[in-house]
């Protein structure tokens, strides 16, 4: 498998195709809150898609649970449940908030 990047909040991360966003950053040194060791239970990993949200699978049914009780966006998606995919610009919470 290729490896590719995808961008979190101006920083550059190299991943693979099986990687989660979460696991990619990681690896990074990006510094992602994951409270419940990516069991996708607590939502600390929340990330927003500012591009490229077109191109991430569907939700996960971890994810679209967690997505539906605490009403996601559609651009809000669990860096511990979402694979990566070229073309991705992400922001983390601690840059910006839920509108």
């Amino acid at each position: 498998m290729k490896p590719f990047s995808f961008e979190i909040d101006g920083l550059l991360v190299q991943a693979s195709q099986n990687d989660s966003i979460l696991e990619a950053c990681l690896r990074a040194g990006v510094k992602l809150d994951h409270s419940c060791g990516a069991s996708g239970s607590c939502g600390t990993c929340r990330v927003w898609v500012e591009s490229g949200l077109t191109h991430l699978d569907t939700r996960n049914s971890v994810e679209a649970e967690m997505a539906h009780d605490r009403d996601f966006l559609p651009e809000e998606r669990l860096a511990c449940q979402t694979r990566v995919a070229a073309g991705l610009s992400l922001k983390s919470p601690r840059f910006k908030a839920k509108p």
